[in-house]
């Protein structure tokens, strides 16, 4: 055969096959760039087949950063569940892992290639689960108003169970509560509040709701006194020296205000006294008995002797 007719086949609508050949020349193109399509993508990293009453701790990085070709009509439909990062740690004993990471942990749809990754190690530990019951402590805040002081503070229950990584529970001393504000306060503060758990590897096993209560009352008042001997004293041939004391009283401020001091004597008890010898003897102020106030004399004890008729 000659190139004579093949030469004359080219030449008749030669414009027109060119057109044709160079259309479908894009068009191989435009589908071999549809299927060789660069996306990426962030997912977080899971950890499967855990052994049991085991967790995982201070993992270098929870998520890998992906580089996928494929399709662009796939690639960008792709749900967050189509890709996925798988580490196994069946049969892994509790310490220190090192662990590489490939295209092999990640599973994507068919026809999706992972092209890159990173990091290519994950660095983490494994740990046994621990639980330890550990008391828990009021946190409180604020200034309860002038004149007025903080009491005792109680927390109902005051212990709680708590579950995690074992050298985390193992560093803990409490748990504390949220904080309870007092600020102004000018009576007592009660308020149910939850913990307060920072880290997020301790589990409360059974999340509970605390009773906290502030006492706050209003501050001691402290007056000054002078008391004198009891008559009945010097009636039974007792002399004491100094004949006369000061008496520091402190106690609530509406019942030292309201104290009268008129006529305020002190006295000693004599029962266990031997006449024949000088003592010295703390004073007693029976009006201040009654267990409402703190006392203090000045000056701390007194000389006491039997004299004779």
């Amino acid at each position: 055969m000659t190139l004579r007719p093949i030469t004359r086949l080219l030449k008749h609508n030669g414009i027109l096959k060119l057109f044709s050949v160079v259309l479908a020349a894009l068009l191989w193109l435009t589908i071999a760039s549809e299927d060789n399509y660069i996306s990426e993508r962030t997912v977080p990293i899971n950890f499967r087949g855990i052994p049991n009453n085991m967790e995982t701790v201070a993992e270098s990085a929870t998520e890998v950063h992906l580089r996928l070709r494929g399709s662009r009509n796939v690639l960008d439909n792709l749900a967050p569940s189509d890709v996925t990062a798988v580490i196994s740690l069946a049969g892994e004993a509790p310490g220190a892992k090192n662990i590489p990471f490939n295209e092999s942990n990640v599973q994507t749809p068919g026809g999706v290639e992972v092209i890159r990754y990173d990091p290519p190690r994950i660095q983490f530990g494994l740990e046994r689960t621990t639980e330890r019951t550990l008391p828990v402590r009021p946190v409180i805040e604020g200034q309860e108003a002038a004149g007025f002081v903080r009491g005792e503070v109680t927390v109902t229950p005051d212990t709680v169970l708590v579950q995690g990584p074992e050298s985390e529970v193992r560093g803990l001393e409490f748990m504390p509560t949220a904080t309870v504000n007092v600020d102004g306060s000018m009576s007592s503060v009660d308020e149910t509040v939850p913990l307060n758990v920072a880290d997020p590897l301790i589990r409360l096993p059974a999340p509970a709701v605390y009773e906290v209560r502030v006492e706050i009352r209003e501050a001691d008042a402290e007056h000054v006194f002078l008391a004198t001997q009891d008559p009945l004293l010097e009636e039974s041939r007792w002399r004491v020296e100094p004949a006369e004391i000061t008496v520091h009283v402190t106690g609530p401020r509406n019942l030292v205000d309201a104290f009268d001091a008129e006529g305020l004597t002190f006295t000693v008890d004599t029962t266990e006294l031997d006449p024949e010898t000088t003592h010295l003897v703390e004073p007693r102020v029976p009006a201040l008995a009654d267990g409402d106030f703190v006392t203090a004399f000045d000056p701390p004890v007194v000389e006491i002797r039997f004299t004779e008729p």
